[in-house]
């Protein structure tokens, strides 16, 4: 929707930006062909569970045959969030514009379209998380947590990591912001796994804050489709650029002269 060749554009551009790039199960464009964009950057898969868990198998396989280093099982989705804009002004895609990579390719369609039902299995319990680490050929790291107590489990379920998430906000009005829980978060996994975070990063000092906080490193959607269908795989490159710039000066005005040095003495209490 963005850019002619999707997802190969915005793996490309991660790589040139040398940043690994997670794709999503609903991309437009094959596995194989997002792989043959990789370079030397790392590639993780996204995952939402299938109500059919021989077609989960045979997904993972296929990524880690093409070289996919990690799993990115999504798991703050019980059920969609609601946006009545979004369901009176139904998004329809050309008919080649498909989910290529789900089971049955179909016609890429948002949540809020009835032929998106049963699509994705709502929800992935501990016990698809339990399976998935024991059978998964990739480290599996779990997005969409908040609570210390639930990312303990992931950690003991096998996950090698949390994405701290609120869905970017846009699931449960109200919820608690990833800022006030990345700390317990990353108190609780010390040593057992690490922690990341998405949402609203759009500034060098977001991810400067974040890290103060505890995340080892951050993810970035939306600037990313800006860049992309802006100046296709040199927009994504540039975007990711950018974004390195500003935490490089963000942490030279504030005396930080590597990571290793940011810590929450960077961040002042309210």
């Amino acid at each position: 929707m963005f850019n002619a060749v999707g997802e190969c554009a915005t793996a490309r551009g991660a790589a040139k930006a040398s940043a690994p790039y997670v794709v999503a199960s609903n991309a437009n464009r094959t596995i194989e062909d997002i792989a043959a964009e990789r370079r030397g950057a790392p590639q993780w898969f996204q995952l939402y569970y299938w109500p059919n868990r021989g077609e989960v198998e045979a997904l993972m396989d296929r990524a880690a045959a093409a070289g996919f280093s990690a799993l990115v099982l999504t798991v703050d989705a019980p059920t969609g969030g609601w946006s009545p804009r979004a369901a009176r002004e139904q998004h329809e895609p050309s008919p080649d514009i498909l989910n290529i990579n789900m089971p049955g390719s179909p016609m890429a369609r948002t949540f809020y379209h009835p032929d998106f039902a049963g699509k994705v299995l709502y929800p992935a319990t501990w016990r698809e998380l339990e399976w998935l680490g024991k059978r998964s050929p990739m480290p599996v790291i779990v997005k969409g947590v908040l609570r210390a107590d639930d990312v303990v489990r992931c950690a003991e379920c096998g996950a090698r990591a949390v994405i701290v998430s609120n869905h970017g906000g846009r699931h449960l009005d109200t919820t608690v912001t990833k800022a006030a829980a990345i700390g317990e978060v990353a108190a609780a996994l010390a040593g057992k796994a690490e922690v990341y975070v998405d949402g609203g990063i759009r500034r060098g000092t977001d991810i400067l804050k974040a890290l103060a906080l505890g995340a080892r490193a951050v993810l970035i959607g939306r600037p990313v489709l800006w860049g992309l269908s802006v100046q296709g795989a040199d927009g994504v490159a540039a975007v990711i650029e950018h974004l390195r710039v500003e935490l490089v000066r963000a942490m030279q005005l504030s005396g930080t002269a590597s990571l290793r040095d940011i810590g929450p003495d960077l961040i002042a209490a309210n």
